[in-house]
């Protein structure tokens, strides 16, 4: 004798069992139940469904994370601006940036959720050329006057610039300079850092105004 049986939960049927004749198994036969049971019922495979809350997910996403890549502005106005950077000079002679060597990094607009906010992170190496109009010993004037050209390597990020630190190189010194006064003109190099942090600070200013247009 055969029977049906089914058991209705928030109006969709779980399961329905089939009684076959006597000496065969009784299985049980689950049917598939959609998560959304409207859209089965307008006729809508559930593959289908599974696209379409696919497609609506990732446009959610899109909605909810974008990203204006500003590298180029970004890079075009840190040349700019350290190329401006204003001279520094000491009682031996003066040094000023001659050419920003290297420029790597990102810089964006990230809109989340509806807020705009901009982040930016560069490698920056620059080269300087000091020239010394005298060398002292003392108050006594000694030798020639002399050039020496050397890199400021800089490593700048949004909201960092007070911690903001030089490393001088030089690439080129007289032969005959002394390791004390090697020593000392490294150090007048740190006057560049105040110089530097100035066009920095002019820069993370500029970009972030991008954030308003």
């Amino acid at each position: 004798m055969a029977a049906t049986g089914a058991r209705l939960l928030g109006g969709r049927m779980l399961c329905s069992i089939l009684a076959e004749p006597r000496g065969a198994s009784t299985r049980c036969l689950r049917f598939p139940l959609p998560r959304n049971p409207s859209s089965c019922s307008q006729g809508m495979p559930p593959l289908l469904v599974s696209r379409r809350f696919a497609s609506m997910c990732m446009a959610t996403d899109r909605n909810a994370w974008e990203e204006r890549n500003l590298n180029d502005w970004a890079i075009s106005k840190l040349r700019e601006l350290l190329l401006a950077a204003e001279p520094i000079t000491f009682g031996e002679g003066s040094a000023y940036v001659t050419d920003v060597s290297r420029c790597t990094g990102d810089a964006a607009i990230l809109t989340v959720r509806g807020k705009r906010r901009v982040d930016y992170s560069f490698d920056i190496l620059l080269d300087f050329l000091e020239t010394n109009v005298k060398r002292c010993a003392g108050k006594i004037e000694v030798g020639e006057p002399f050039q020496v050209e050397g890199t400021l390597s800089v490593d700048t990020c949004l909201g960092d610039l007070d911690d903001l630190r030089i490393d001088v190189a030089f690439t080129e010194v007289p032969e005959t300079l002394p390791e004390p006064e090697r020593e000392h003109l490294r150090s007048q190099m740190s006057q560049f850092l105040p110089k530097i942090r100035t066009q920095l600070e002019c820069f993370e200013k500029e970009i972030k105004e991008l954030v308003c247009d």
